[in-house]
């Protein structure tokens, strides 16, 4: 059974990057490669490889921030530290 292997330029095609920037992915150790001839190589599943270890996936859900403050921190109306007092003016007799 033979591989079908893919150029630099096609590699950097289904990449959707340039083609040094694929020799630099392979020289970086990053991207997998065949020598043939003298010109680097790809199968599409070293592709499909490099591109699951980029892969960022984002969650849907957030963690949950607690309403709970720290230890040592204040919270507004705690009287803690740094809470700022307002004072009203005089009033006119």
């Amino acid at each position: 059974m033979s591989k079908r292997f893919l150029s630099a330029l096609e590699a950097a095609e289904r990449l959707s990057v340039s083609r040094p920037t694929v020799y630099k992915l392979c020289h970086a150790g990053e991207l997998a490669y065949t020598l043939v001839g003298g010109s680097y190589k790809f199968t599409p599943e070293d592709l499909e490889a490099y591109l699951a270890r980029q892969y960022r996936g984002v969650s849907a859900a957030k963690p949950a921030v607690s309403a709970e403050h720290s230890p040592g921190q204040s919270s507004p109306g705690d009287g803690g530290e740094g809470e700022a007092t307002v004072s009203s003016p005089p009033s006119a007799p």
